[in-house]
């Protein structure tokens, strides 16, 4: 049985048992409508990697300043390709490219 609890500026409030069963609730996640944070016993909110689900993995051996990965390509349905860097400047109307 697990206790968990809805964080809020007056306090933390507990959930009941049917209601963390129901919406599949877990530690970590956040109140659909006010956005507070469900929290542990202890107000630890913690999430644990292997639960969730865009976790970046650890053997990535280069990430970029700015966090997001190299600049990939995509592939449309009509099969053009585009690099992402050539999206944003598509949809910018601008040209990067001296």
């Amino acid at each position: 049985m697990k206790e968990l609890y809805i964080e809020t500026p007056s306090g933390n409030i507990p959930l009941g048992q049917e209601v963390i069963e129901k919406y599949n609730l877990q530690k970590g996640m956040r109140t659909p409508f006010s956005r507070d944070r469900i929290v542990g016993k202890n107000g630890e909110f913690f999430i644990d990697p292997s639960q969730q689900e865009h976790v970046r993995p650890h053997d990535i051996k280069k990430v970029p300043f700015d966090g997001f990965p190299d600049d990939g390509i995509d592939t449309m349905d009509n099969g053009v390709e585009l690099s992402t860097s050539e999206i944003i400047d598509f949809a910018q109307g601008v040209d990067s490219q001296p």
